[in-house]
């Protein structure tokens, strides 16, 4: 079947003759030709075959089903991806035993092989004798089991490189960091090992792309696409449009009974049925702007889909984007504030805020902003019910405009007053004695030729910069105060044990664990009245390669100010001039001590006073231990994730719901909670960036705040009535988010119990913040995970999205549990999940979901 030049003739022919079979060449005519094709295999009784499922489409497409076929013992198919939906149909033409193979030429054919059975997931199997393959990180590190990173390939068949051109080899042949003096191939394919050793494929590195600023994996917008009834082939592709942005277009091949050819089913038509198709399906940024209708899908000689020889899509093929341009000042003036926050560009009055992959963080930071340019307040709730750009132009131009105050500087003076959320960290800190959970750490690992002048003379500035960096604090007079000083000293952490200790672990442990090591003798406590309350670390590991250890008080930072931190950090260190901050923080708290003192303060109040009157619930899991009288914030950290699928399915039904991701997957952990604790009254809290002034928006401080949400997963409740009453739940937290978490528990009367913490004990986190790589001035600065000994909750349930799946952190006070029976919680929290986005799920109770043994 395959060409002689192809890798795949070389098994074709000579792996039968040394086992004494008899192969059968099909001549150029007769290749091209499905019916002369099945005409030589019944003439010469073929029973072993190998094909790609390309050309095993062609053929299906051209004959159908044949005698010829029904002979064949072994099936082999490979060079491209085996779905489910072709295993189907390779079930239906033969009984034969079909083996899934996989490697890329440069190894010398196949590196892996499986025989498929039909389960759930097509594996490529294992490697093959004198073959080695292994998933790996960015770092050259190994992923763990489950995780995808991209395939390398070791052992006897890596090629030498490429003839004639060496300049290929860079990057693609490279040393085997595992075994000294061989050699591995970088596949440039996406996978993951199962726990049975078997490994799967997971598409092409090189087929993501990034879409009006989000990455986009092609592969499944094609399952999507394949998933209509109508739909028998499917290819997509990006390429460049005319402003140089990328687009999709969906190249299908329609049943033949569709009526695609009659005048009556025109292409609008088409393209219109599948939009609505996959608007159910997938966010608005990952629908094909194009989609071209093909009788076929061309091949290359060697039977893969033959991307160049595509069609470019005409004017006429464009499907209905609904793009339509901003009609007035004010239209103009939102597209504008959505390209800043959002960080893409055609921007139309009919796109929504969410689809276009704005969530609450940035959602908050656009209200904000609609405050400053309009002078109206538009509460957040307004957003999530309005959110295409007309509709919230809409209720901006319905509202009363109101007078913009900017956040006034104060004069210099001795003491300020602290900030609400000073304050709880500075009481905490005093009842915790030298208690170190109130830090912030992290640690980053700095890549290239680095200036260790250079990057302290950056910290300097950036101190000088943000006042809050060289704060202290005291309570003077019984009243709670902070103290900024006009300098304090500063010089970058070195230390001869951490750079041995690190010299010395990494040829043997990941980096995670010499990270943790490493912090955990680094982390000491701060005397909050001596600054500064940030200190620096600096390792190096090799002559370019360095670890940068950082430790803050909460008092001074949380999870944005990190990130306006190394923003800033990076652009000093390459020599940029930043633009004076208007404002400091201290200039913030008196702006907000301002506005918690008239009718709004008292609004918020009333709202969370209501929500928690009546018995307060307390949250009572089974747990493996008993409660200390006094919590020690002992905690681990279990990793798990929502694979694309599921997590798409999540989407999925937030999109079908009108919510968001953040309510599906919260609505979830109630539910687990309420499963293993047996009540129906559950509370959780949520941390909100509390940024509510524009002016903020730059300064490094303490702002988050803690809302708290009040949720009844009762047994009777169906999914879909109580994912929507919690997404209402959830928005009148965020309207009233501004009141001090603090206060509430104090109005509330709740006594101090140092064995838990008020008012909840479980804390769930939708992670917005991107911590992706920073590249400047020929360093790359990228984040390093850690685990930090530390759980300041009973229960922290972390998501953050990453690529196409929600990777989770379970965070647990190991006073209480057993690391089992915290991997039992994430299993039946993937479980619930699964179960609530199925088909009918938002039909079902909540009390015909999975049942959990947790009170066993």
């Amino acid at each position: 079947m395959a060409t002689v030049s192809f890798d795949i003739f070389i098994v074709e022919s000579l792996l039968p003759l040394t086992l004494g079979m008899r192969i059968v060449l099909a001549n150029e005519e007769e290749r091209n030709d499905a019916y002369l094709l099945q005409d030589l295999m019944t003439k010469y009784e073929v029973d072993v075959l190998q094909i790609t499922p390309s050309r095993f489409k062609w053929w299906m497409a051209q004959v159908g089903q044949t005698e010829s076929w029904k002979a064949l013992s072994v099936v082999m198919i490979g060079a491209e991806p085996l779905t489910l939906e072709l295993l189907e149909r390779l079930r239906a033409v033969t009984k034969a035993r079909i083996f899934n193979l996989y490697g890329p030429t440069e190894t010398t054919v196949w590196t892996s092989v499986c025989e498929v059975t039909d389960g759930e997931v097509i594996t490529i199997g294992t490697p093959i004798a004198g073959a080695g393959m292994v998933v790996l990180n960015a770092k050259l590190q190994p992923q763990p089991i489950g995780v995808v990173g991209e395939l390398y390939i070791g052992g006897a068949g890596v090629g030498r490189g490429y003839l004639s051109h060496p300049e290929w080899n860079e990057g693609v042949f490279i040393q085997n960091p595992f075994r000294e003096g061989e050699r591995m191939y970088r596949t440039g394919d996406l996978g993951k090992r199962l726990v049975n050793g078997e490994f799967v494929y997971a598409g092409r590195r090189d087929h993501q792309v990034k879409i009006r600023g989000h990455r986009i994996e092609i592969g499944e917008a094609e399952q999507q696409l394949l998933s209509h009834e109508q739909v028998k082939e499917v290819v997509v592709v990006a390429f460049k449009e005319g402003d140089g942005e990328h687009a999709l277009c969906a190249y299908v091949v329609m049943d033949e009974y569709s009526g695609i050819e009659n005048d009556s089913h025109s292409l609008s038509d088409i393209t219109s049925e599948l939009r609505q198709h996959l608007s159910s399906r997938l966010p608005a940024y990952m629908i094909p702007a194009y989609v071209v209708p093909l009788k076929a899908i061309p091949l290359t000689p060697t039977g893969k889909v033959d991307r160049k020889a595509l069609p470019k899509p005409a004017p006429t093929e464009l499907s209905e984007r609904e793009y339509t341009a901003p009609r007035n000042e004010m239209e103009r003036k939102l597209v504008v504030l959505w390209q800043e926050l959002l960080q893409t560009d055609n921007i139309g009055v009919t796109d929504s805020f969410f689809d276009l992959g704005g969530h609450s963080l940035k959602a908050a930071a656009l209200v904000s902003r609609v405050q400053e340019q309009f002078g109206v307040h538009v509460p957040l709730r307004a957003l999530f019910l309005n959110p295409t750009l007309e509709s919230l132009a809409g209720v901006i131009d319905g509202e009363s405009v109101q007078e913009h105050h900017a956040i006034q500087r104060q004069e210099d003076q001795e003491y300020y007053p602290m900030s609400r959320a000073q304050r709880r960290q500075y009481v905490l800190q005093l009842i915790s004695g030298e208690a170190t959970m109130y830090h912030v750490p992290f640690a980053l690992q700095i890549r290239g030729k680095l200036d260790a002048v250079r990057l302290e003379g950056a910290f300097a500035t950036l101190i000088a910069r943000h006042e809050s960096l060289r704060t202290t604090f005291h309570y003077v007079e019984g009243e709670f105060r902070q103290r900024v000083h006009p300098a304090v000293a500063f010089n970058l952490e070195g230390n001869a044990w951490a750079r041995m200790t690190a010299k010395r672990l990494l040829p043997e442990s990941g980096m995670d664990e010499v990270i943790t090591r490493l912090m955990a003798r680094f982390i000491r406590p701060f005397d909050l009245g001596k600054g500064p309350m940030l200190r620096v670390g600096l390792v190096p590991l090799e002559e370019e390669r360095h670890l940068l250890l950082l430790d803050m008080h909460h008092i001074v930072t949380d999870g944005i100010s990190v990130s306006v931190l190394l923003k800033e950090l990076t652009e000093l260190y390459s020599g940029q001039e930043l633009p004076e901050l208007r404002v400091q923080y201290r200039d913030y708290s008196a702006w907000q001590e301002e506005r918690l003192s008239g009718e709004t303060y008292e609004a918020h109040e009333r709202y969370w006073l209501e929500t928690f009157s009546g018995e307060l619930p307390v949250l009572e899991l089974p747990n493996d231990k008993p409660r200390q009288v006094i919590q020690s914030y002992n905690g681990q950290r279990y990793a798990f994730k929502l694979d694309a699928d599921l997590a798409q399915q999540a989407h999925r039904l937030a999109r079908k719901q009108g919510t968001t991701l953040f309510t599906v997957l919260l609505s979830a952990y109630a539910v687990l909670l309420g499963k293993y604790s047996g009540q129906e009254d559950i509370v959780i809290g949520t941390p909100v960036a509390g940024r509510g002034h524009v002016d903020a928006e730059g300064l490094i401080g303490m702002f988050i705040n803690t809302v708290v949400i009040r949720s009844r997963p009762q047994a009777a409740r169906t999914i879909g009535s109580y994912v929507k009453e919690l997404h209402g739940d959830v928005l009148l937290a965020l309207e009233h988010q501004e009141y001090p978490f603090e206060d509430l528990v104090e109005r509330l009367g709740i006594e101090q119990d140092r064995s838990r913490n008020p008012l909840f004990d479980t804390m769930f986190i939708l992670q917005n913040m991107e911590r992706t790589a920073i590249q400047t001035g020929g360093l790359t600065f990228e984040s390093q995970p850690f685990e930090s000994g530390v759980s300041k909750f009973d229960l922290t349930l972390e998501a953050v999205e990453s690529g196409a799946e929600i990777v989770f952190s379970l965070e647990y006070a190991t006073d209480l549990f057993h690391e089992e029976t915290i991997v039992a919680m994430a299993h039946h929290y993937c479980a619930i999940v699964r179960e609530m986005t199925a088909a009918e799920g938002i039909e079902r109770t909540i009390g015909e979901l999975i049942q959990v043994d947790g009170m066993d």
